[in-house]
């Protein structure tokens, strides 16, 4: 009997759908009701954005998209709305760029990466899905967006303007974007520009059909990011600040991101900066696809970057295991600030602890500010480095350059670093507890190199002995640096203090 009745409403589901009009978060518009088919090849927008119109007009409730594959081309959000996707449901998105574009006419495609300034831009962002200055949207359920980014109509070469992005979200308060799958995006998958309240939870994210198609951007304020697996070919989750306004007050948790770029990223936009910023048990990891890339690696698990004037201020990072990354911490304090009024940018206060990372790459990690402009108090704790070795006597001996200007990124300074482990320049106020450097092969590079460091304090650091008789840790125009309990293990098992040199 039970039997029959799962059945029957099954049916009822299926062939009248509305029936079924109610719920505890309101009514409910069944995209059918409004025309869809679902057969993937007819361009269901007209019916999925009528459901939307209709529920709002009704105060809102929730938009229904059934199983099947919708062909949409782009679609509004409305205050009040959740749009829910159920199992085996899919928004795909157009292949066709004039879809998109409202009657403008697109330019050629241009596959060079020039100034965006130069650039010829729609005249609004293109999305797939977008929601502007609204209340209390929603997106949620177990069903999948594909942005159709692989189309030869968004070929259109790296930072391109006419590709669109799978969810832009602006100047919203009180958003939640819960347990969908976003996949194949023109370019970055979702951006939250100026918003307020975000609540992002249980999303699935895979993005390899593009090129610049970050799994995850946040330039908003009172975010919350959980339970997220994130799987990109560019950055997986970024928070950027484009606009004078501070990103701020921004936790991150146990999600697992696999990237091709940066895995978890502030920067490169940076001028309002950021502030108030947790992230704590994520796993960093290969990304699944590398069509993209001429490498194979992650190129930084974890990147702090302030180079456009911005303050970036009390930032936690705990509780990270890494696998597979060229520089497991990148740390930038630049100037590349394009225009000329911008103030000088600040880094200070960054706490990060109980990091396990394994890196792959003679990139080691690195924290640098500029002369004259110091990154300030900067804490380790509690972190074991595995590196990969195979450093050389001539990479011990490069003079690197300060590339006041230059794009942040861990290779900004060249093909190696002069440490195996650690290089540190222009900082004040530096504190290392209980870090270990640990080599997979030899190196004749030292563990780690400070120059223009002033203050701090070394407590139970222990490194593996460079080859040769090269110094585990070589300072340059250092002063005012302690160094307690640290260990200097050798190649024959035994062990010597570590002291700190001074040159």
């Amino acid at each position: 009997m039970k039997s029959r009745s799962i059945v029957l409403w099954t049916l009822v589901a299926l062939l009248c759908p509305s029936l079924l009009r109610a719920s505890s978060d309101g009514p409910i518009f069944h995209i059918r009701d409004f025309g869809a088919t679902g057969d993937g090849r007819t361009l269901d927008t007209h019916a999925v954005q009528a459901a939307i119109d209709t529920c709002s007009a009704h105060g809102g409730g929730q938009v229904l998209v059934p199983p099947g594959t919708f062909l949409i081309g782009p679609i509004h959000l409305a205050s009040h709305v959740d749009l829910h996707l159920s199992i085996g449901a899919t928004l795909l998105g157009s292949p066709k760029l004039a879809d998109y574009l409202d009657g403008q006419t697109p330019p050629p495609a241009v596959k060079l990466k020039i100034p965006q300034a130069r650039r010829q831009r729609p005249n609004h962002p293109l999305a797939l899905i977008s929601a502007i200055r609204l209340d209390d949207i929603r997106i949620s359920g177990p069903g999948t967006i594909n942005g159709n980014g692989a189309s030869s109509d968004f070929d259109r070469g790296d930072n391109d303007q006419f590709r669109p992005k799978i969810l832009l979200i602006q100047d919203c308060t009180d958003v939640r974007v819960n347990d969908v799958t976003l996949r194949d995006s023109a370019t970055w998958v979702q951006h939250y520009i100026g918003c307020r309240r975000v609540r992002i939870s249980g999303e699935r994210v895979f993005s390899h059909a593009n090129l610049n198609n970050d799994g995850l951007d946040i330039d908003s304020s009172d975010v919350n990011v959980s339970d997220c697996i994130i799987d990109s070919d560019d950055d997986g989750i970024c928070l950027k600040s484009d606009r004078p306004a501070i990103c701020r007050n921004v936790t991150i948790s146990n999600c697992v991101v696999g990237s091709n770029c940066n895995a978890i990223k502030m920067g490169t936009a940076s001028r309002g900066g950021f502030c108030d910023i947790a992230i704590t048990n994520c796993v960093v990891r290969l990304a699944s696809e590398h069509r993209q890339r001429a490498w194979k690696n992650t190129i930084s698990g974890l990147s702090l970057e302030m180079v456009d004037g911005g303050v970036m201020d009390r930032i936690a990072v705990s509780n990270l295991t890494m696998s597979g990354v060229q520089t497991p911490i990148f740390i930038r304090l630049g100037a590349r600030a394009r225009r000329p009024d911008a103030p000088p940018s600040s880094l200070a206060n960054i706490v990060i602890s109980n990091i396990t990372a394994r890196s792959d790459g003679p990139i080691c990690n690195s924290i640098t500010g500029i002369p004259g402009q110091y990154a300030t108090r900067i804490q380790l704790s509690h972190i074991n480095f595995q590196c990969p070795g195979g450093g050389t006597a001539e990479m011990a001996s490069r003079s690197i350059p300060e590339n006041i200007r230059g794009y942040p990124e861990n290779r900004m300074f060249g093909p190696s670093l002069p440490a195996y482990g650690l290089f540190v320049r222009h900082v004040r106020d530096l504190t290392l507890d209980d870090v270990r450097f640990t080599l997979m092969n030899p190196d004749a590079r030292p563990a780690m190199v400070f120059e223009d460091v002033d203050q701090g304090g070394l407590a139970g650091v222990v490194v593996d002995a460079p080859q040769s008789r090269a110094r585990p840790i070589l300072m340059k125009d250092v002063k005012d640096i302690s160094a307690e309990g640290c260990q200097v293990r050798k190649a024959d098992g035994g062990s010597e203090a570590l002291r700190v040199p001074l040159e």
